[in-house]
């Protein structure tokens, strides 16, 4: 399998990327532009005949509508319904892998010294919710999908 890098704002890139690809796992910058280059990048995978996606989405975006960053990812996620394709939406929750200033503290003690009391609170890495991607991207190549993956 190849890997492609395209600027999700530059039509004429995305279209050269897009030449002979049949799946795309998605995920755009959380930018002032987030939701531009997502419908950009959906409407040129149609237009190319994808139709294996997988799109990194935010958990709980559909309650969230009032936070801008998740209004985006939820008007997102409704977009490949929207243009006749199916796609596999993948919400994580927050991302270990942010939590730079504390992280020799999970792992040297495997605790998460925030004060969230008894609450909790789900974290993923990065390279699970590749791995998930991943399998989904070949799930789908073999007929199978799952709908939406909170992880």
């Amino acid at each position: 399998m190849d890997v492609f890098k395209g600027d999700l704002l530059d039509i004429d890139s995305l279209r050269k990327v897009f030449s002979g690809v049949d799946m795309l796992f998605l995920l755009n910058a959380v930018t002032g532009d987030e939701f531009t280059q997502a419908l950009i990048t959906l409407y040129l995978a149609q237009e190319a005949g994808i139709d294996r996606v997988v799109y990194l989405s935010v958990f709980d975006a559909d309650k969230a509508v009032n936070v801008p960053h998740f209004a985006v990812k939820f008007g997102a996620e409704r977009m490949p319904e929207t243009l006749g394709f199916s796609a596999t939406i993948l919400r994580p929750a927050c991302f270990i892998d942010n939590e730079v200033m504390i992280a020799d503290v999970v792992r040297k003690h495997n605790v998460y010294p925030m004060p969230i009391g008894s609450k909790g609170v789900a974290m993923v890495e990065a390279r699970d919710i590749a791995e998930i991607a991943a399998i989904e991207l070949i799930r789908r190549d073999r007929g199978s999908c799952l709908l939406r993956q909170s992880i």
